[in-house]
Formats: C-alpha cells, structure tokens, sequence
C-alpha cells in the first residue's frame, strides 16, 4: 500500500478543462467549439458549470469574443501543465508496451475524472471497499470505473497479491503521473484564491534534522508575521520517504543536507548555507574536562547516531575506519529525534555526532559540552531540494525568502 493518502483531491471534468483551455487559446467560444469538436452551447455550459464548480466567473463576454477573468488566467496556467504532465505520462506508459503513441491524443482526450479519482485512490487504499468510503460512492462504481481506464489504455494497472491490489510496473509510473497532475490542478485551486484576495494555502515541508531546531522554525516565525492565516505542514521522515512525496507532488520542498542527485532524476538543489559536526555529551561527561582527545578514547563509549546511509552515519563510519581497527566496535543507538538525542545525552556517558545548529538550545542552556577531538570535517552543504519543474506559488516563494534570510543570518553567524 502506497503511504501518502491524498487528503483532498478535487478533479473537475476533465473535458470542461479542455473546453476552458481551448476558450483561452482563442478567447473565442465558436472557435473553441470547432477546436473541441462541441456545440457553442455545449463550450458555454462547460464553462459556465466548471465557474460554478470553482465558485468564481471565468471568461468575460466582449464585443469580440471573450477574455478571461483574471482568476481564470492564473488557472488556465495550472491547468495547461496539469494536462501536460497528465498525458506525457500516458505516452510514457504506452511506449513501455510497445503500444505507439499514435492513439495518445486520442485516449488522453477519452480519460474522464472519474477513472482518475478511482485510480489514484485505490492505488493509495489497496482496496476498491476502502477507496469507495474515501471517494464517497460505491464499491461497484469504483471497479467498473477501473475497468473503464484499463479498458481503455489497455493496460494492466493494478496486480492481486495477499495483502490486496498493488500497482503494476507500468500503474506506478502512470500513478506518478496522475498525482503530478492532481497537484497541479490543487495549486490552480489555490491560485483562484489569492486572486480573489484570499490568502489561503497551505505549504507543505519536508524537514530534516540538520534544520528542525533553529533555521525552520525561525523561517516560520518570519513567515508567519506577514502571513498569519497560511496553513504549514511539517513532514519528518526519512530522506527516501520524503523524496518520494517530493516528487508525486505530496511535499513543496524539502530542506536539509544536499545529497548527490543524478540530473536524469528530475530533482533540483539550492544550498543555503555549510553546516560542520561536532562531537557533543552531557556538560558532565569525562571527556568534556580534557584538551586533547584520542580516537580510542572517544571507542569506549557507547554513540548515539542517525540511521545508516545518513551523511552524519557515513561520516562517523569514516571516521572511525580511518584511524585503523579497534579490538570492540562502539555500541550504536540508532536515533534522529533531537529530543530523544537529548534524554540519552544527559546524565549518561553516550557521545553523539551533531551539528551546532541541531544543538543550538542544548548548548545555550548549558546542557551539552563540545569534546575537543578535531577529525577534520567537511562542512555540509544545507539546502533546498525540489522538482526541477516545479512553480510554487507566491505563498511558497514569499517562504523561501524567508528560509533564504534566515540561513544567511546563519551562515554570518558561523
């Protein structure tokens, strides 16, 4: 079962946004109506049932023709990329049968809401009973509009296994296409409200440990300042979790270390600022009263460390295995929560490998004392991670000023 259940996933009909996109196109309702191969009256209810669904006026009536509203314009825009996404992702699929992409335009234009809202949700439920109660509707609606889709692209997107249905190879590929797709038109949503001077939304961030404690939560309360009634989620999991959503369009952004990215994965990088580790215990711990200390020294004492395959893990692994061969391996407490890194510190003689900006209040308050073992660290680079194409709104770029004058701030102070 996929993790990320979608909590809202609005899909207007799917033919109305090809009707408004054509409309936009050539600000013309008989024009549009020949490009869509529909009535004018047919093009005019369109329009006027998706205005109503979005609950704002769409086009203007002009002596010549129709314009836009200036709320259509800004969704019009999402809308496009929506489609976009949503039928490369279709020709991606059929290449992969060695379908052809002669009959895309023609099975893009035949996909209907309703297939996709059934599609996304019983790939995130596992399950057509449990994907009804989510949608609303019945179990029998939701595999007969299954069937439809495959019926339709002639795919097989889903395979039976113990625990329930599971996407195929070709279902996943196209699922991620979908969610992109979804995505987009949510953002558009969004994009209706703040032209009508709401300011609603809602960013969503996928945190790090490296920022968790000081620069996040200060670039919030920057943000927060000027944009009090604008929604924040907070994801914290592990870094492949949150690249995941990343990239079906569940997260904005993440912020932490930069990884090394192949370009071919679609994913862009922003560094903000260097961060170096340190090795920190409680203020008490026998080696915080010494100058010089040993690596043997440091050996001897059990660690409190992130996961394997973290930059800090693999830069404690290094460390170690570039000061030879100990008789004992360290005892190893695996843990990112810097609050549970906290109560294992204090009172006790456990080491952890931390970044100053992790242990900005421990230190402060007296809690945490830095030992003196310089193992020559490469600082890291702390940034933003997001999809290479992604437009966020003005919302999310407001915040990354902020996110952006916090870390300068940091940096300065380093």
């Amino acid at each position: 079962m996929l993790l990320f259940l979608s909590s809202f996933m609005h899909i207007p009909n799917l033919k109305h946004l090809h009707v408004l996109c054509a409309v936009a196109d050539f600000q013309s309702i008989s024009k549009a109506s020949e490009a869509v191969f529909l009535s004018q009256s047919a093009v005019t209810q369109a329009i006027a049932k998706l205005s109503q669904e979005l609950g704002t006026p769409l086009i203007i009536r002009k002596s010549r023709g129709v314009a836009l509203t200036r709320q259509a314009e800004a969704y019009v825009n999402r809308v496009k990329r929506s489609l976009a996404i949503l039928k490369y992702g279709l020709i991606d699929v059929l290449r992969m049968q060695d379908f052809g992409i002669q009959k895309s335009d023609y099975l893009f234009h035949h996909l209907t809401n309703t297939q996709l809202k059934a599609f996304i949700t019983v790939a995130e439920t596992s399950n057509y009973t449990h994907a009804a109660k989510k949608i609303g509707t019945s179990q029998s609606s939701v595999y007969r509009s299954i069937q439809e889709l495959q019926h339709l692209l002639n795919l097989k997107l889903f395979e039976k296994t113990s625990l329930g249905l599971k996407l195929s190879k070709i279902g996943l590929i196209f699922y991620q296409s979908c969610k992109l797709a979804t995505a987009e038109l949510a953002q558009g949503e969004m994009e209706i409200r703040m032209e009508q001077n709401l300011e609603v939304g809602k960013i969503v961030i996928g945190s790090m440990p490296l920022v968790r404690h000081e620069v996040l939560p200060k670039a919030i309360n920057l943000f927060s300042d000027s944009h009090p009634k604008v929604n924040i989620k907070i994801v914290e999991s592990s870094y492949e979790s949150m690249l995941e959503q990343l990239q079906l369009g569940e997260i904005d952004f993440l912020i932490g270390a930069l990884r090394e990215i192949e370009e071919s994965t679609g994913i862009a990088q922003e560094r903000l600022f260097d961060a170096t580790l340190c090795i920190v215990a409680d203020k008490n711990h026998p080696l915080s009263y010494q100058d010089d200390v040993r690596i043997d020294e440091l050996m001897r004492y059990t660690w409190v460390l992130p996961a394997r395959e973290t930059p800090t893990r693999k830069r404690f692994e290094s460390m170690v295995s570039s000061n030879g061969e100990f008789s004992n391996e360290p005892t190893v407490i695996e843990c990112s929560s810097m609050a549970l890194v906290r109560g294992l510190l204090m009172e006790s003689s456990r080491l952890a490998l931390i970044s100053r900006q992790q242990a900005g209040l421990e230190f402060d308050f007296n809690l945490f004392a830095k030992i003196n073992y310089d193992f020559n660290d490469t600082p890291r680079a702390i940034g933003l991670t997001f999809r290479h194409d992604w437009i966020g709104l003005s919302i999310h770029n407001n915040f990354l000023d902020c996110l952006r004058k916090v870390s300068q701030n940091q940096s300065l102070n380093d």
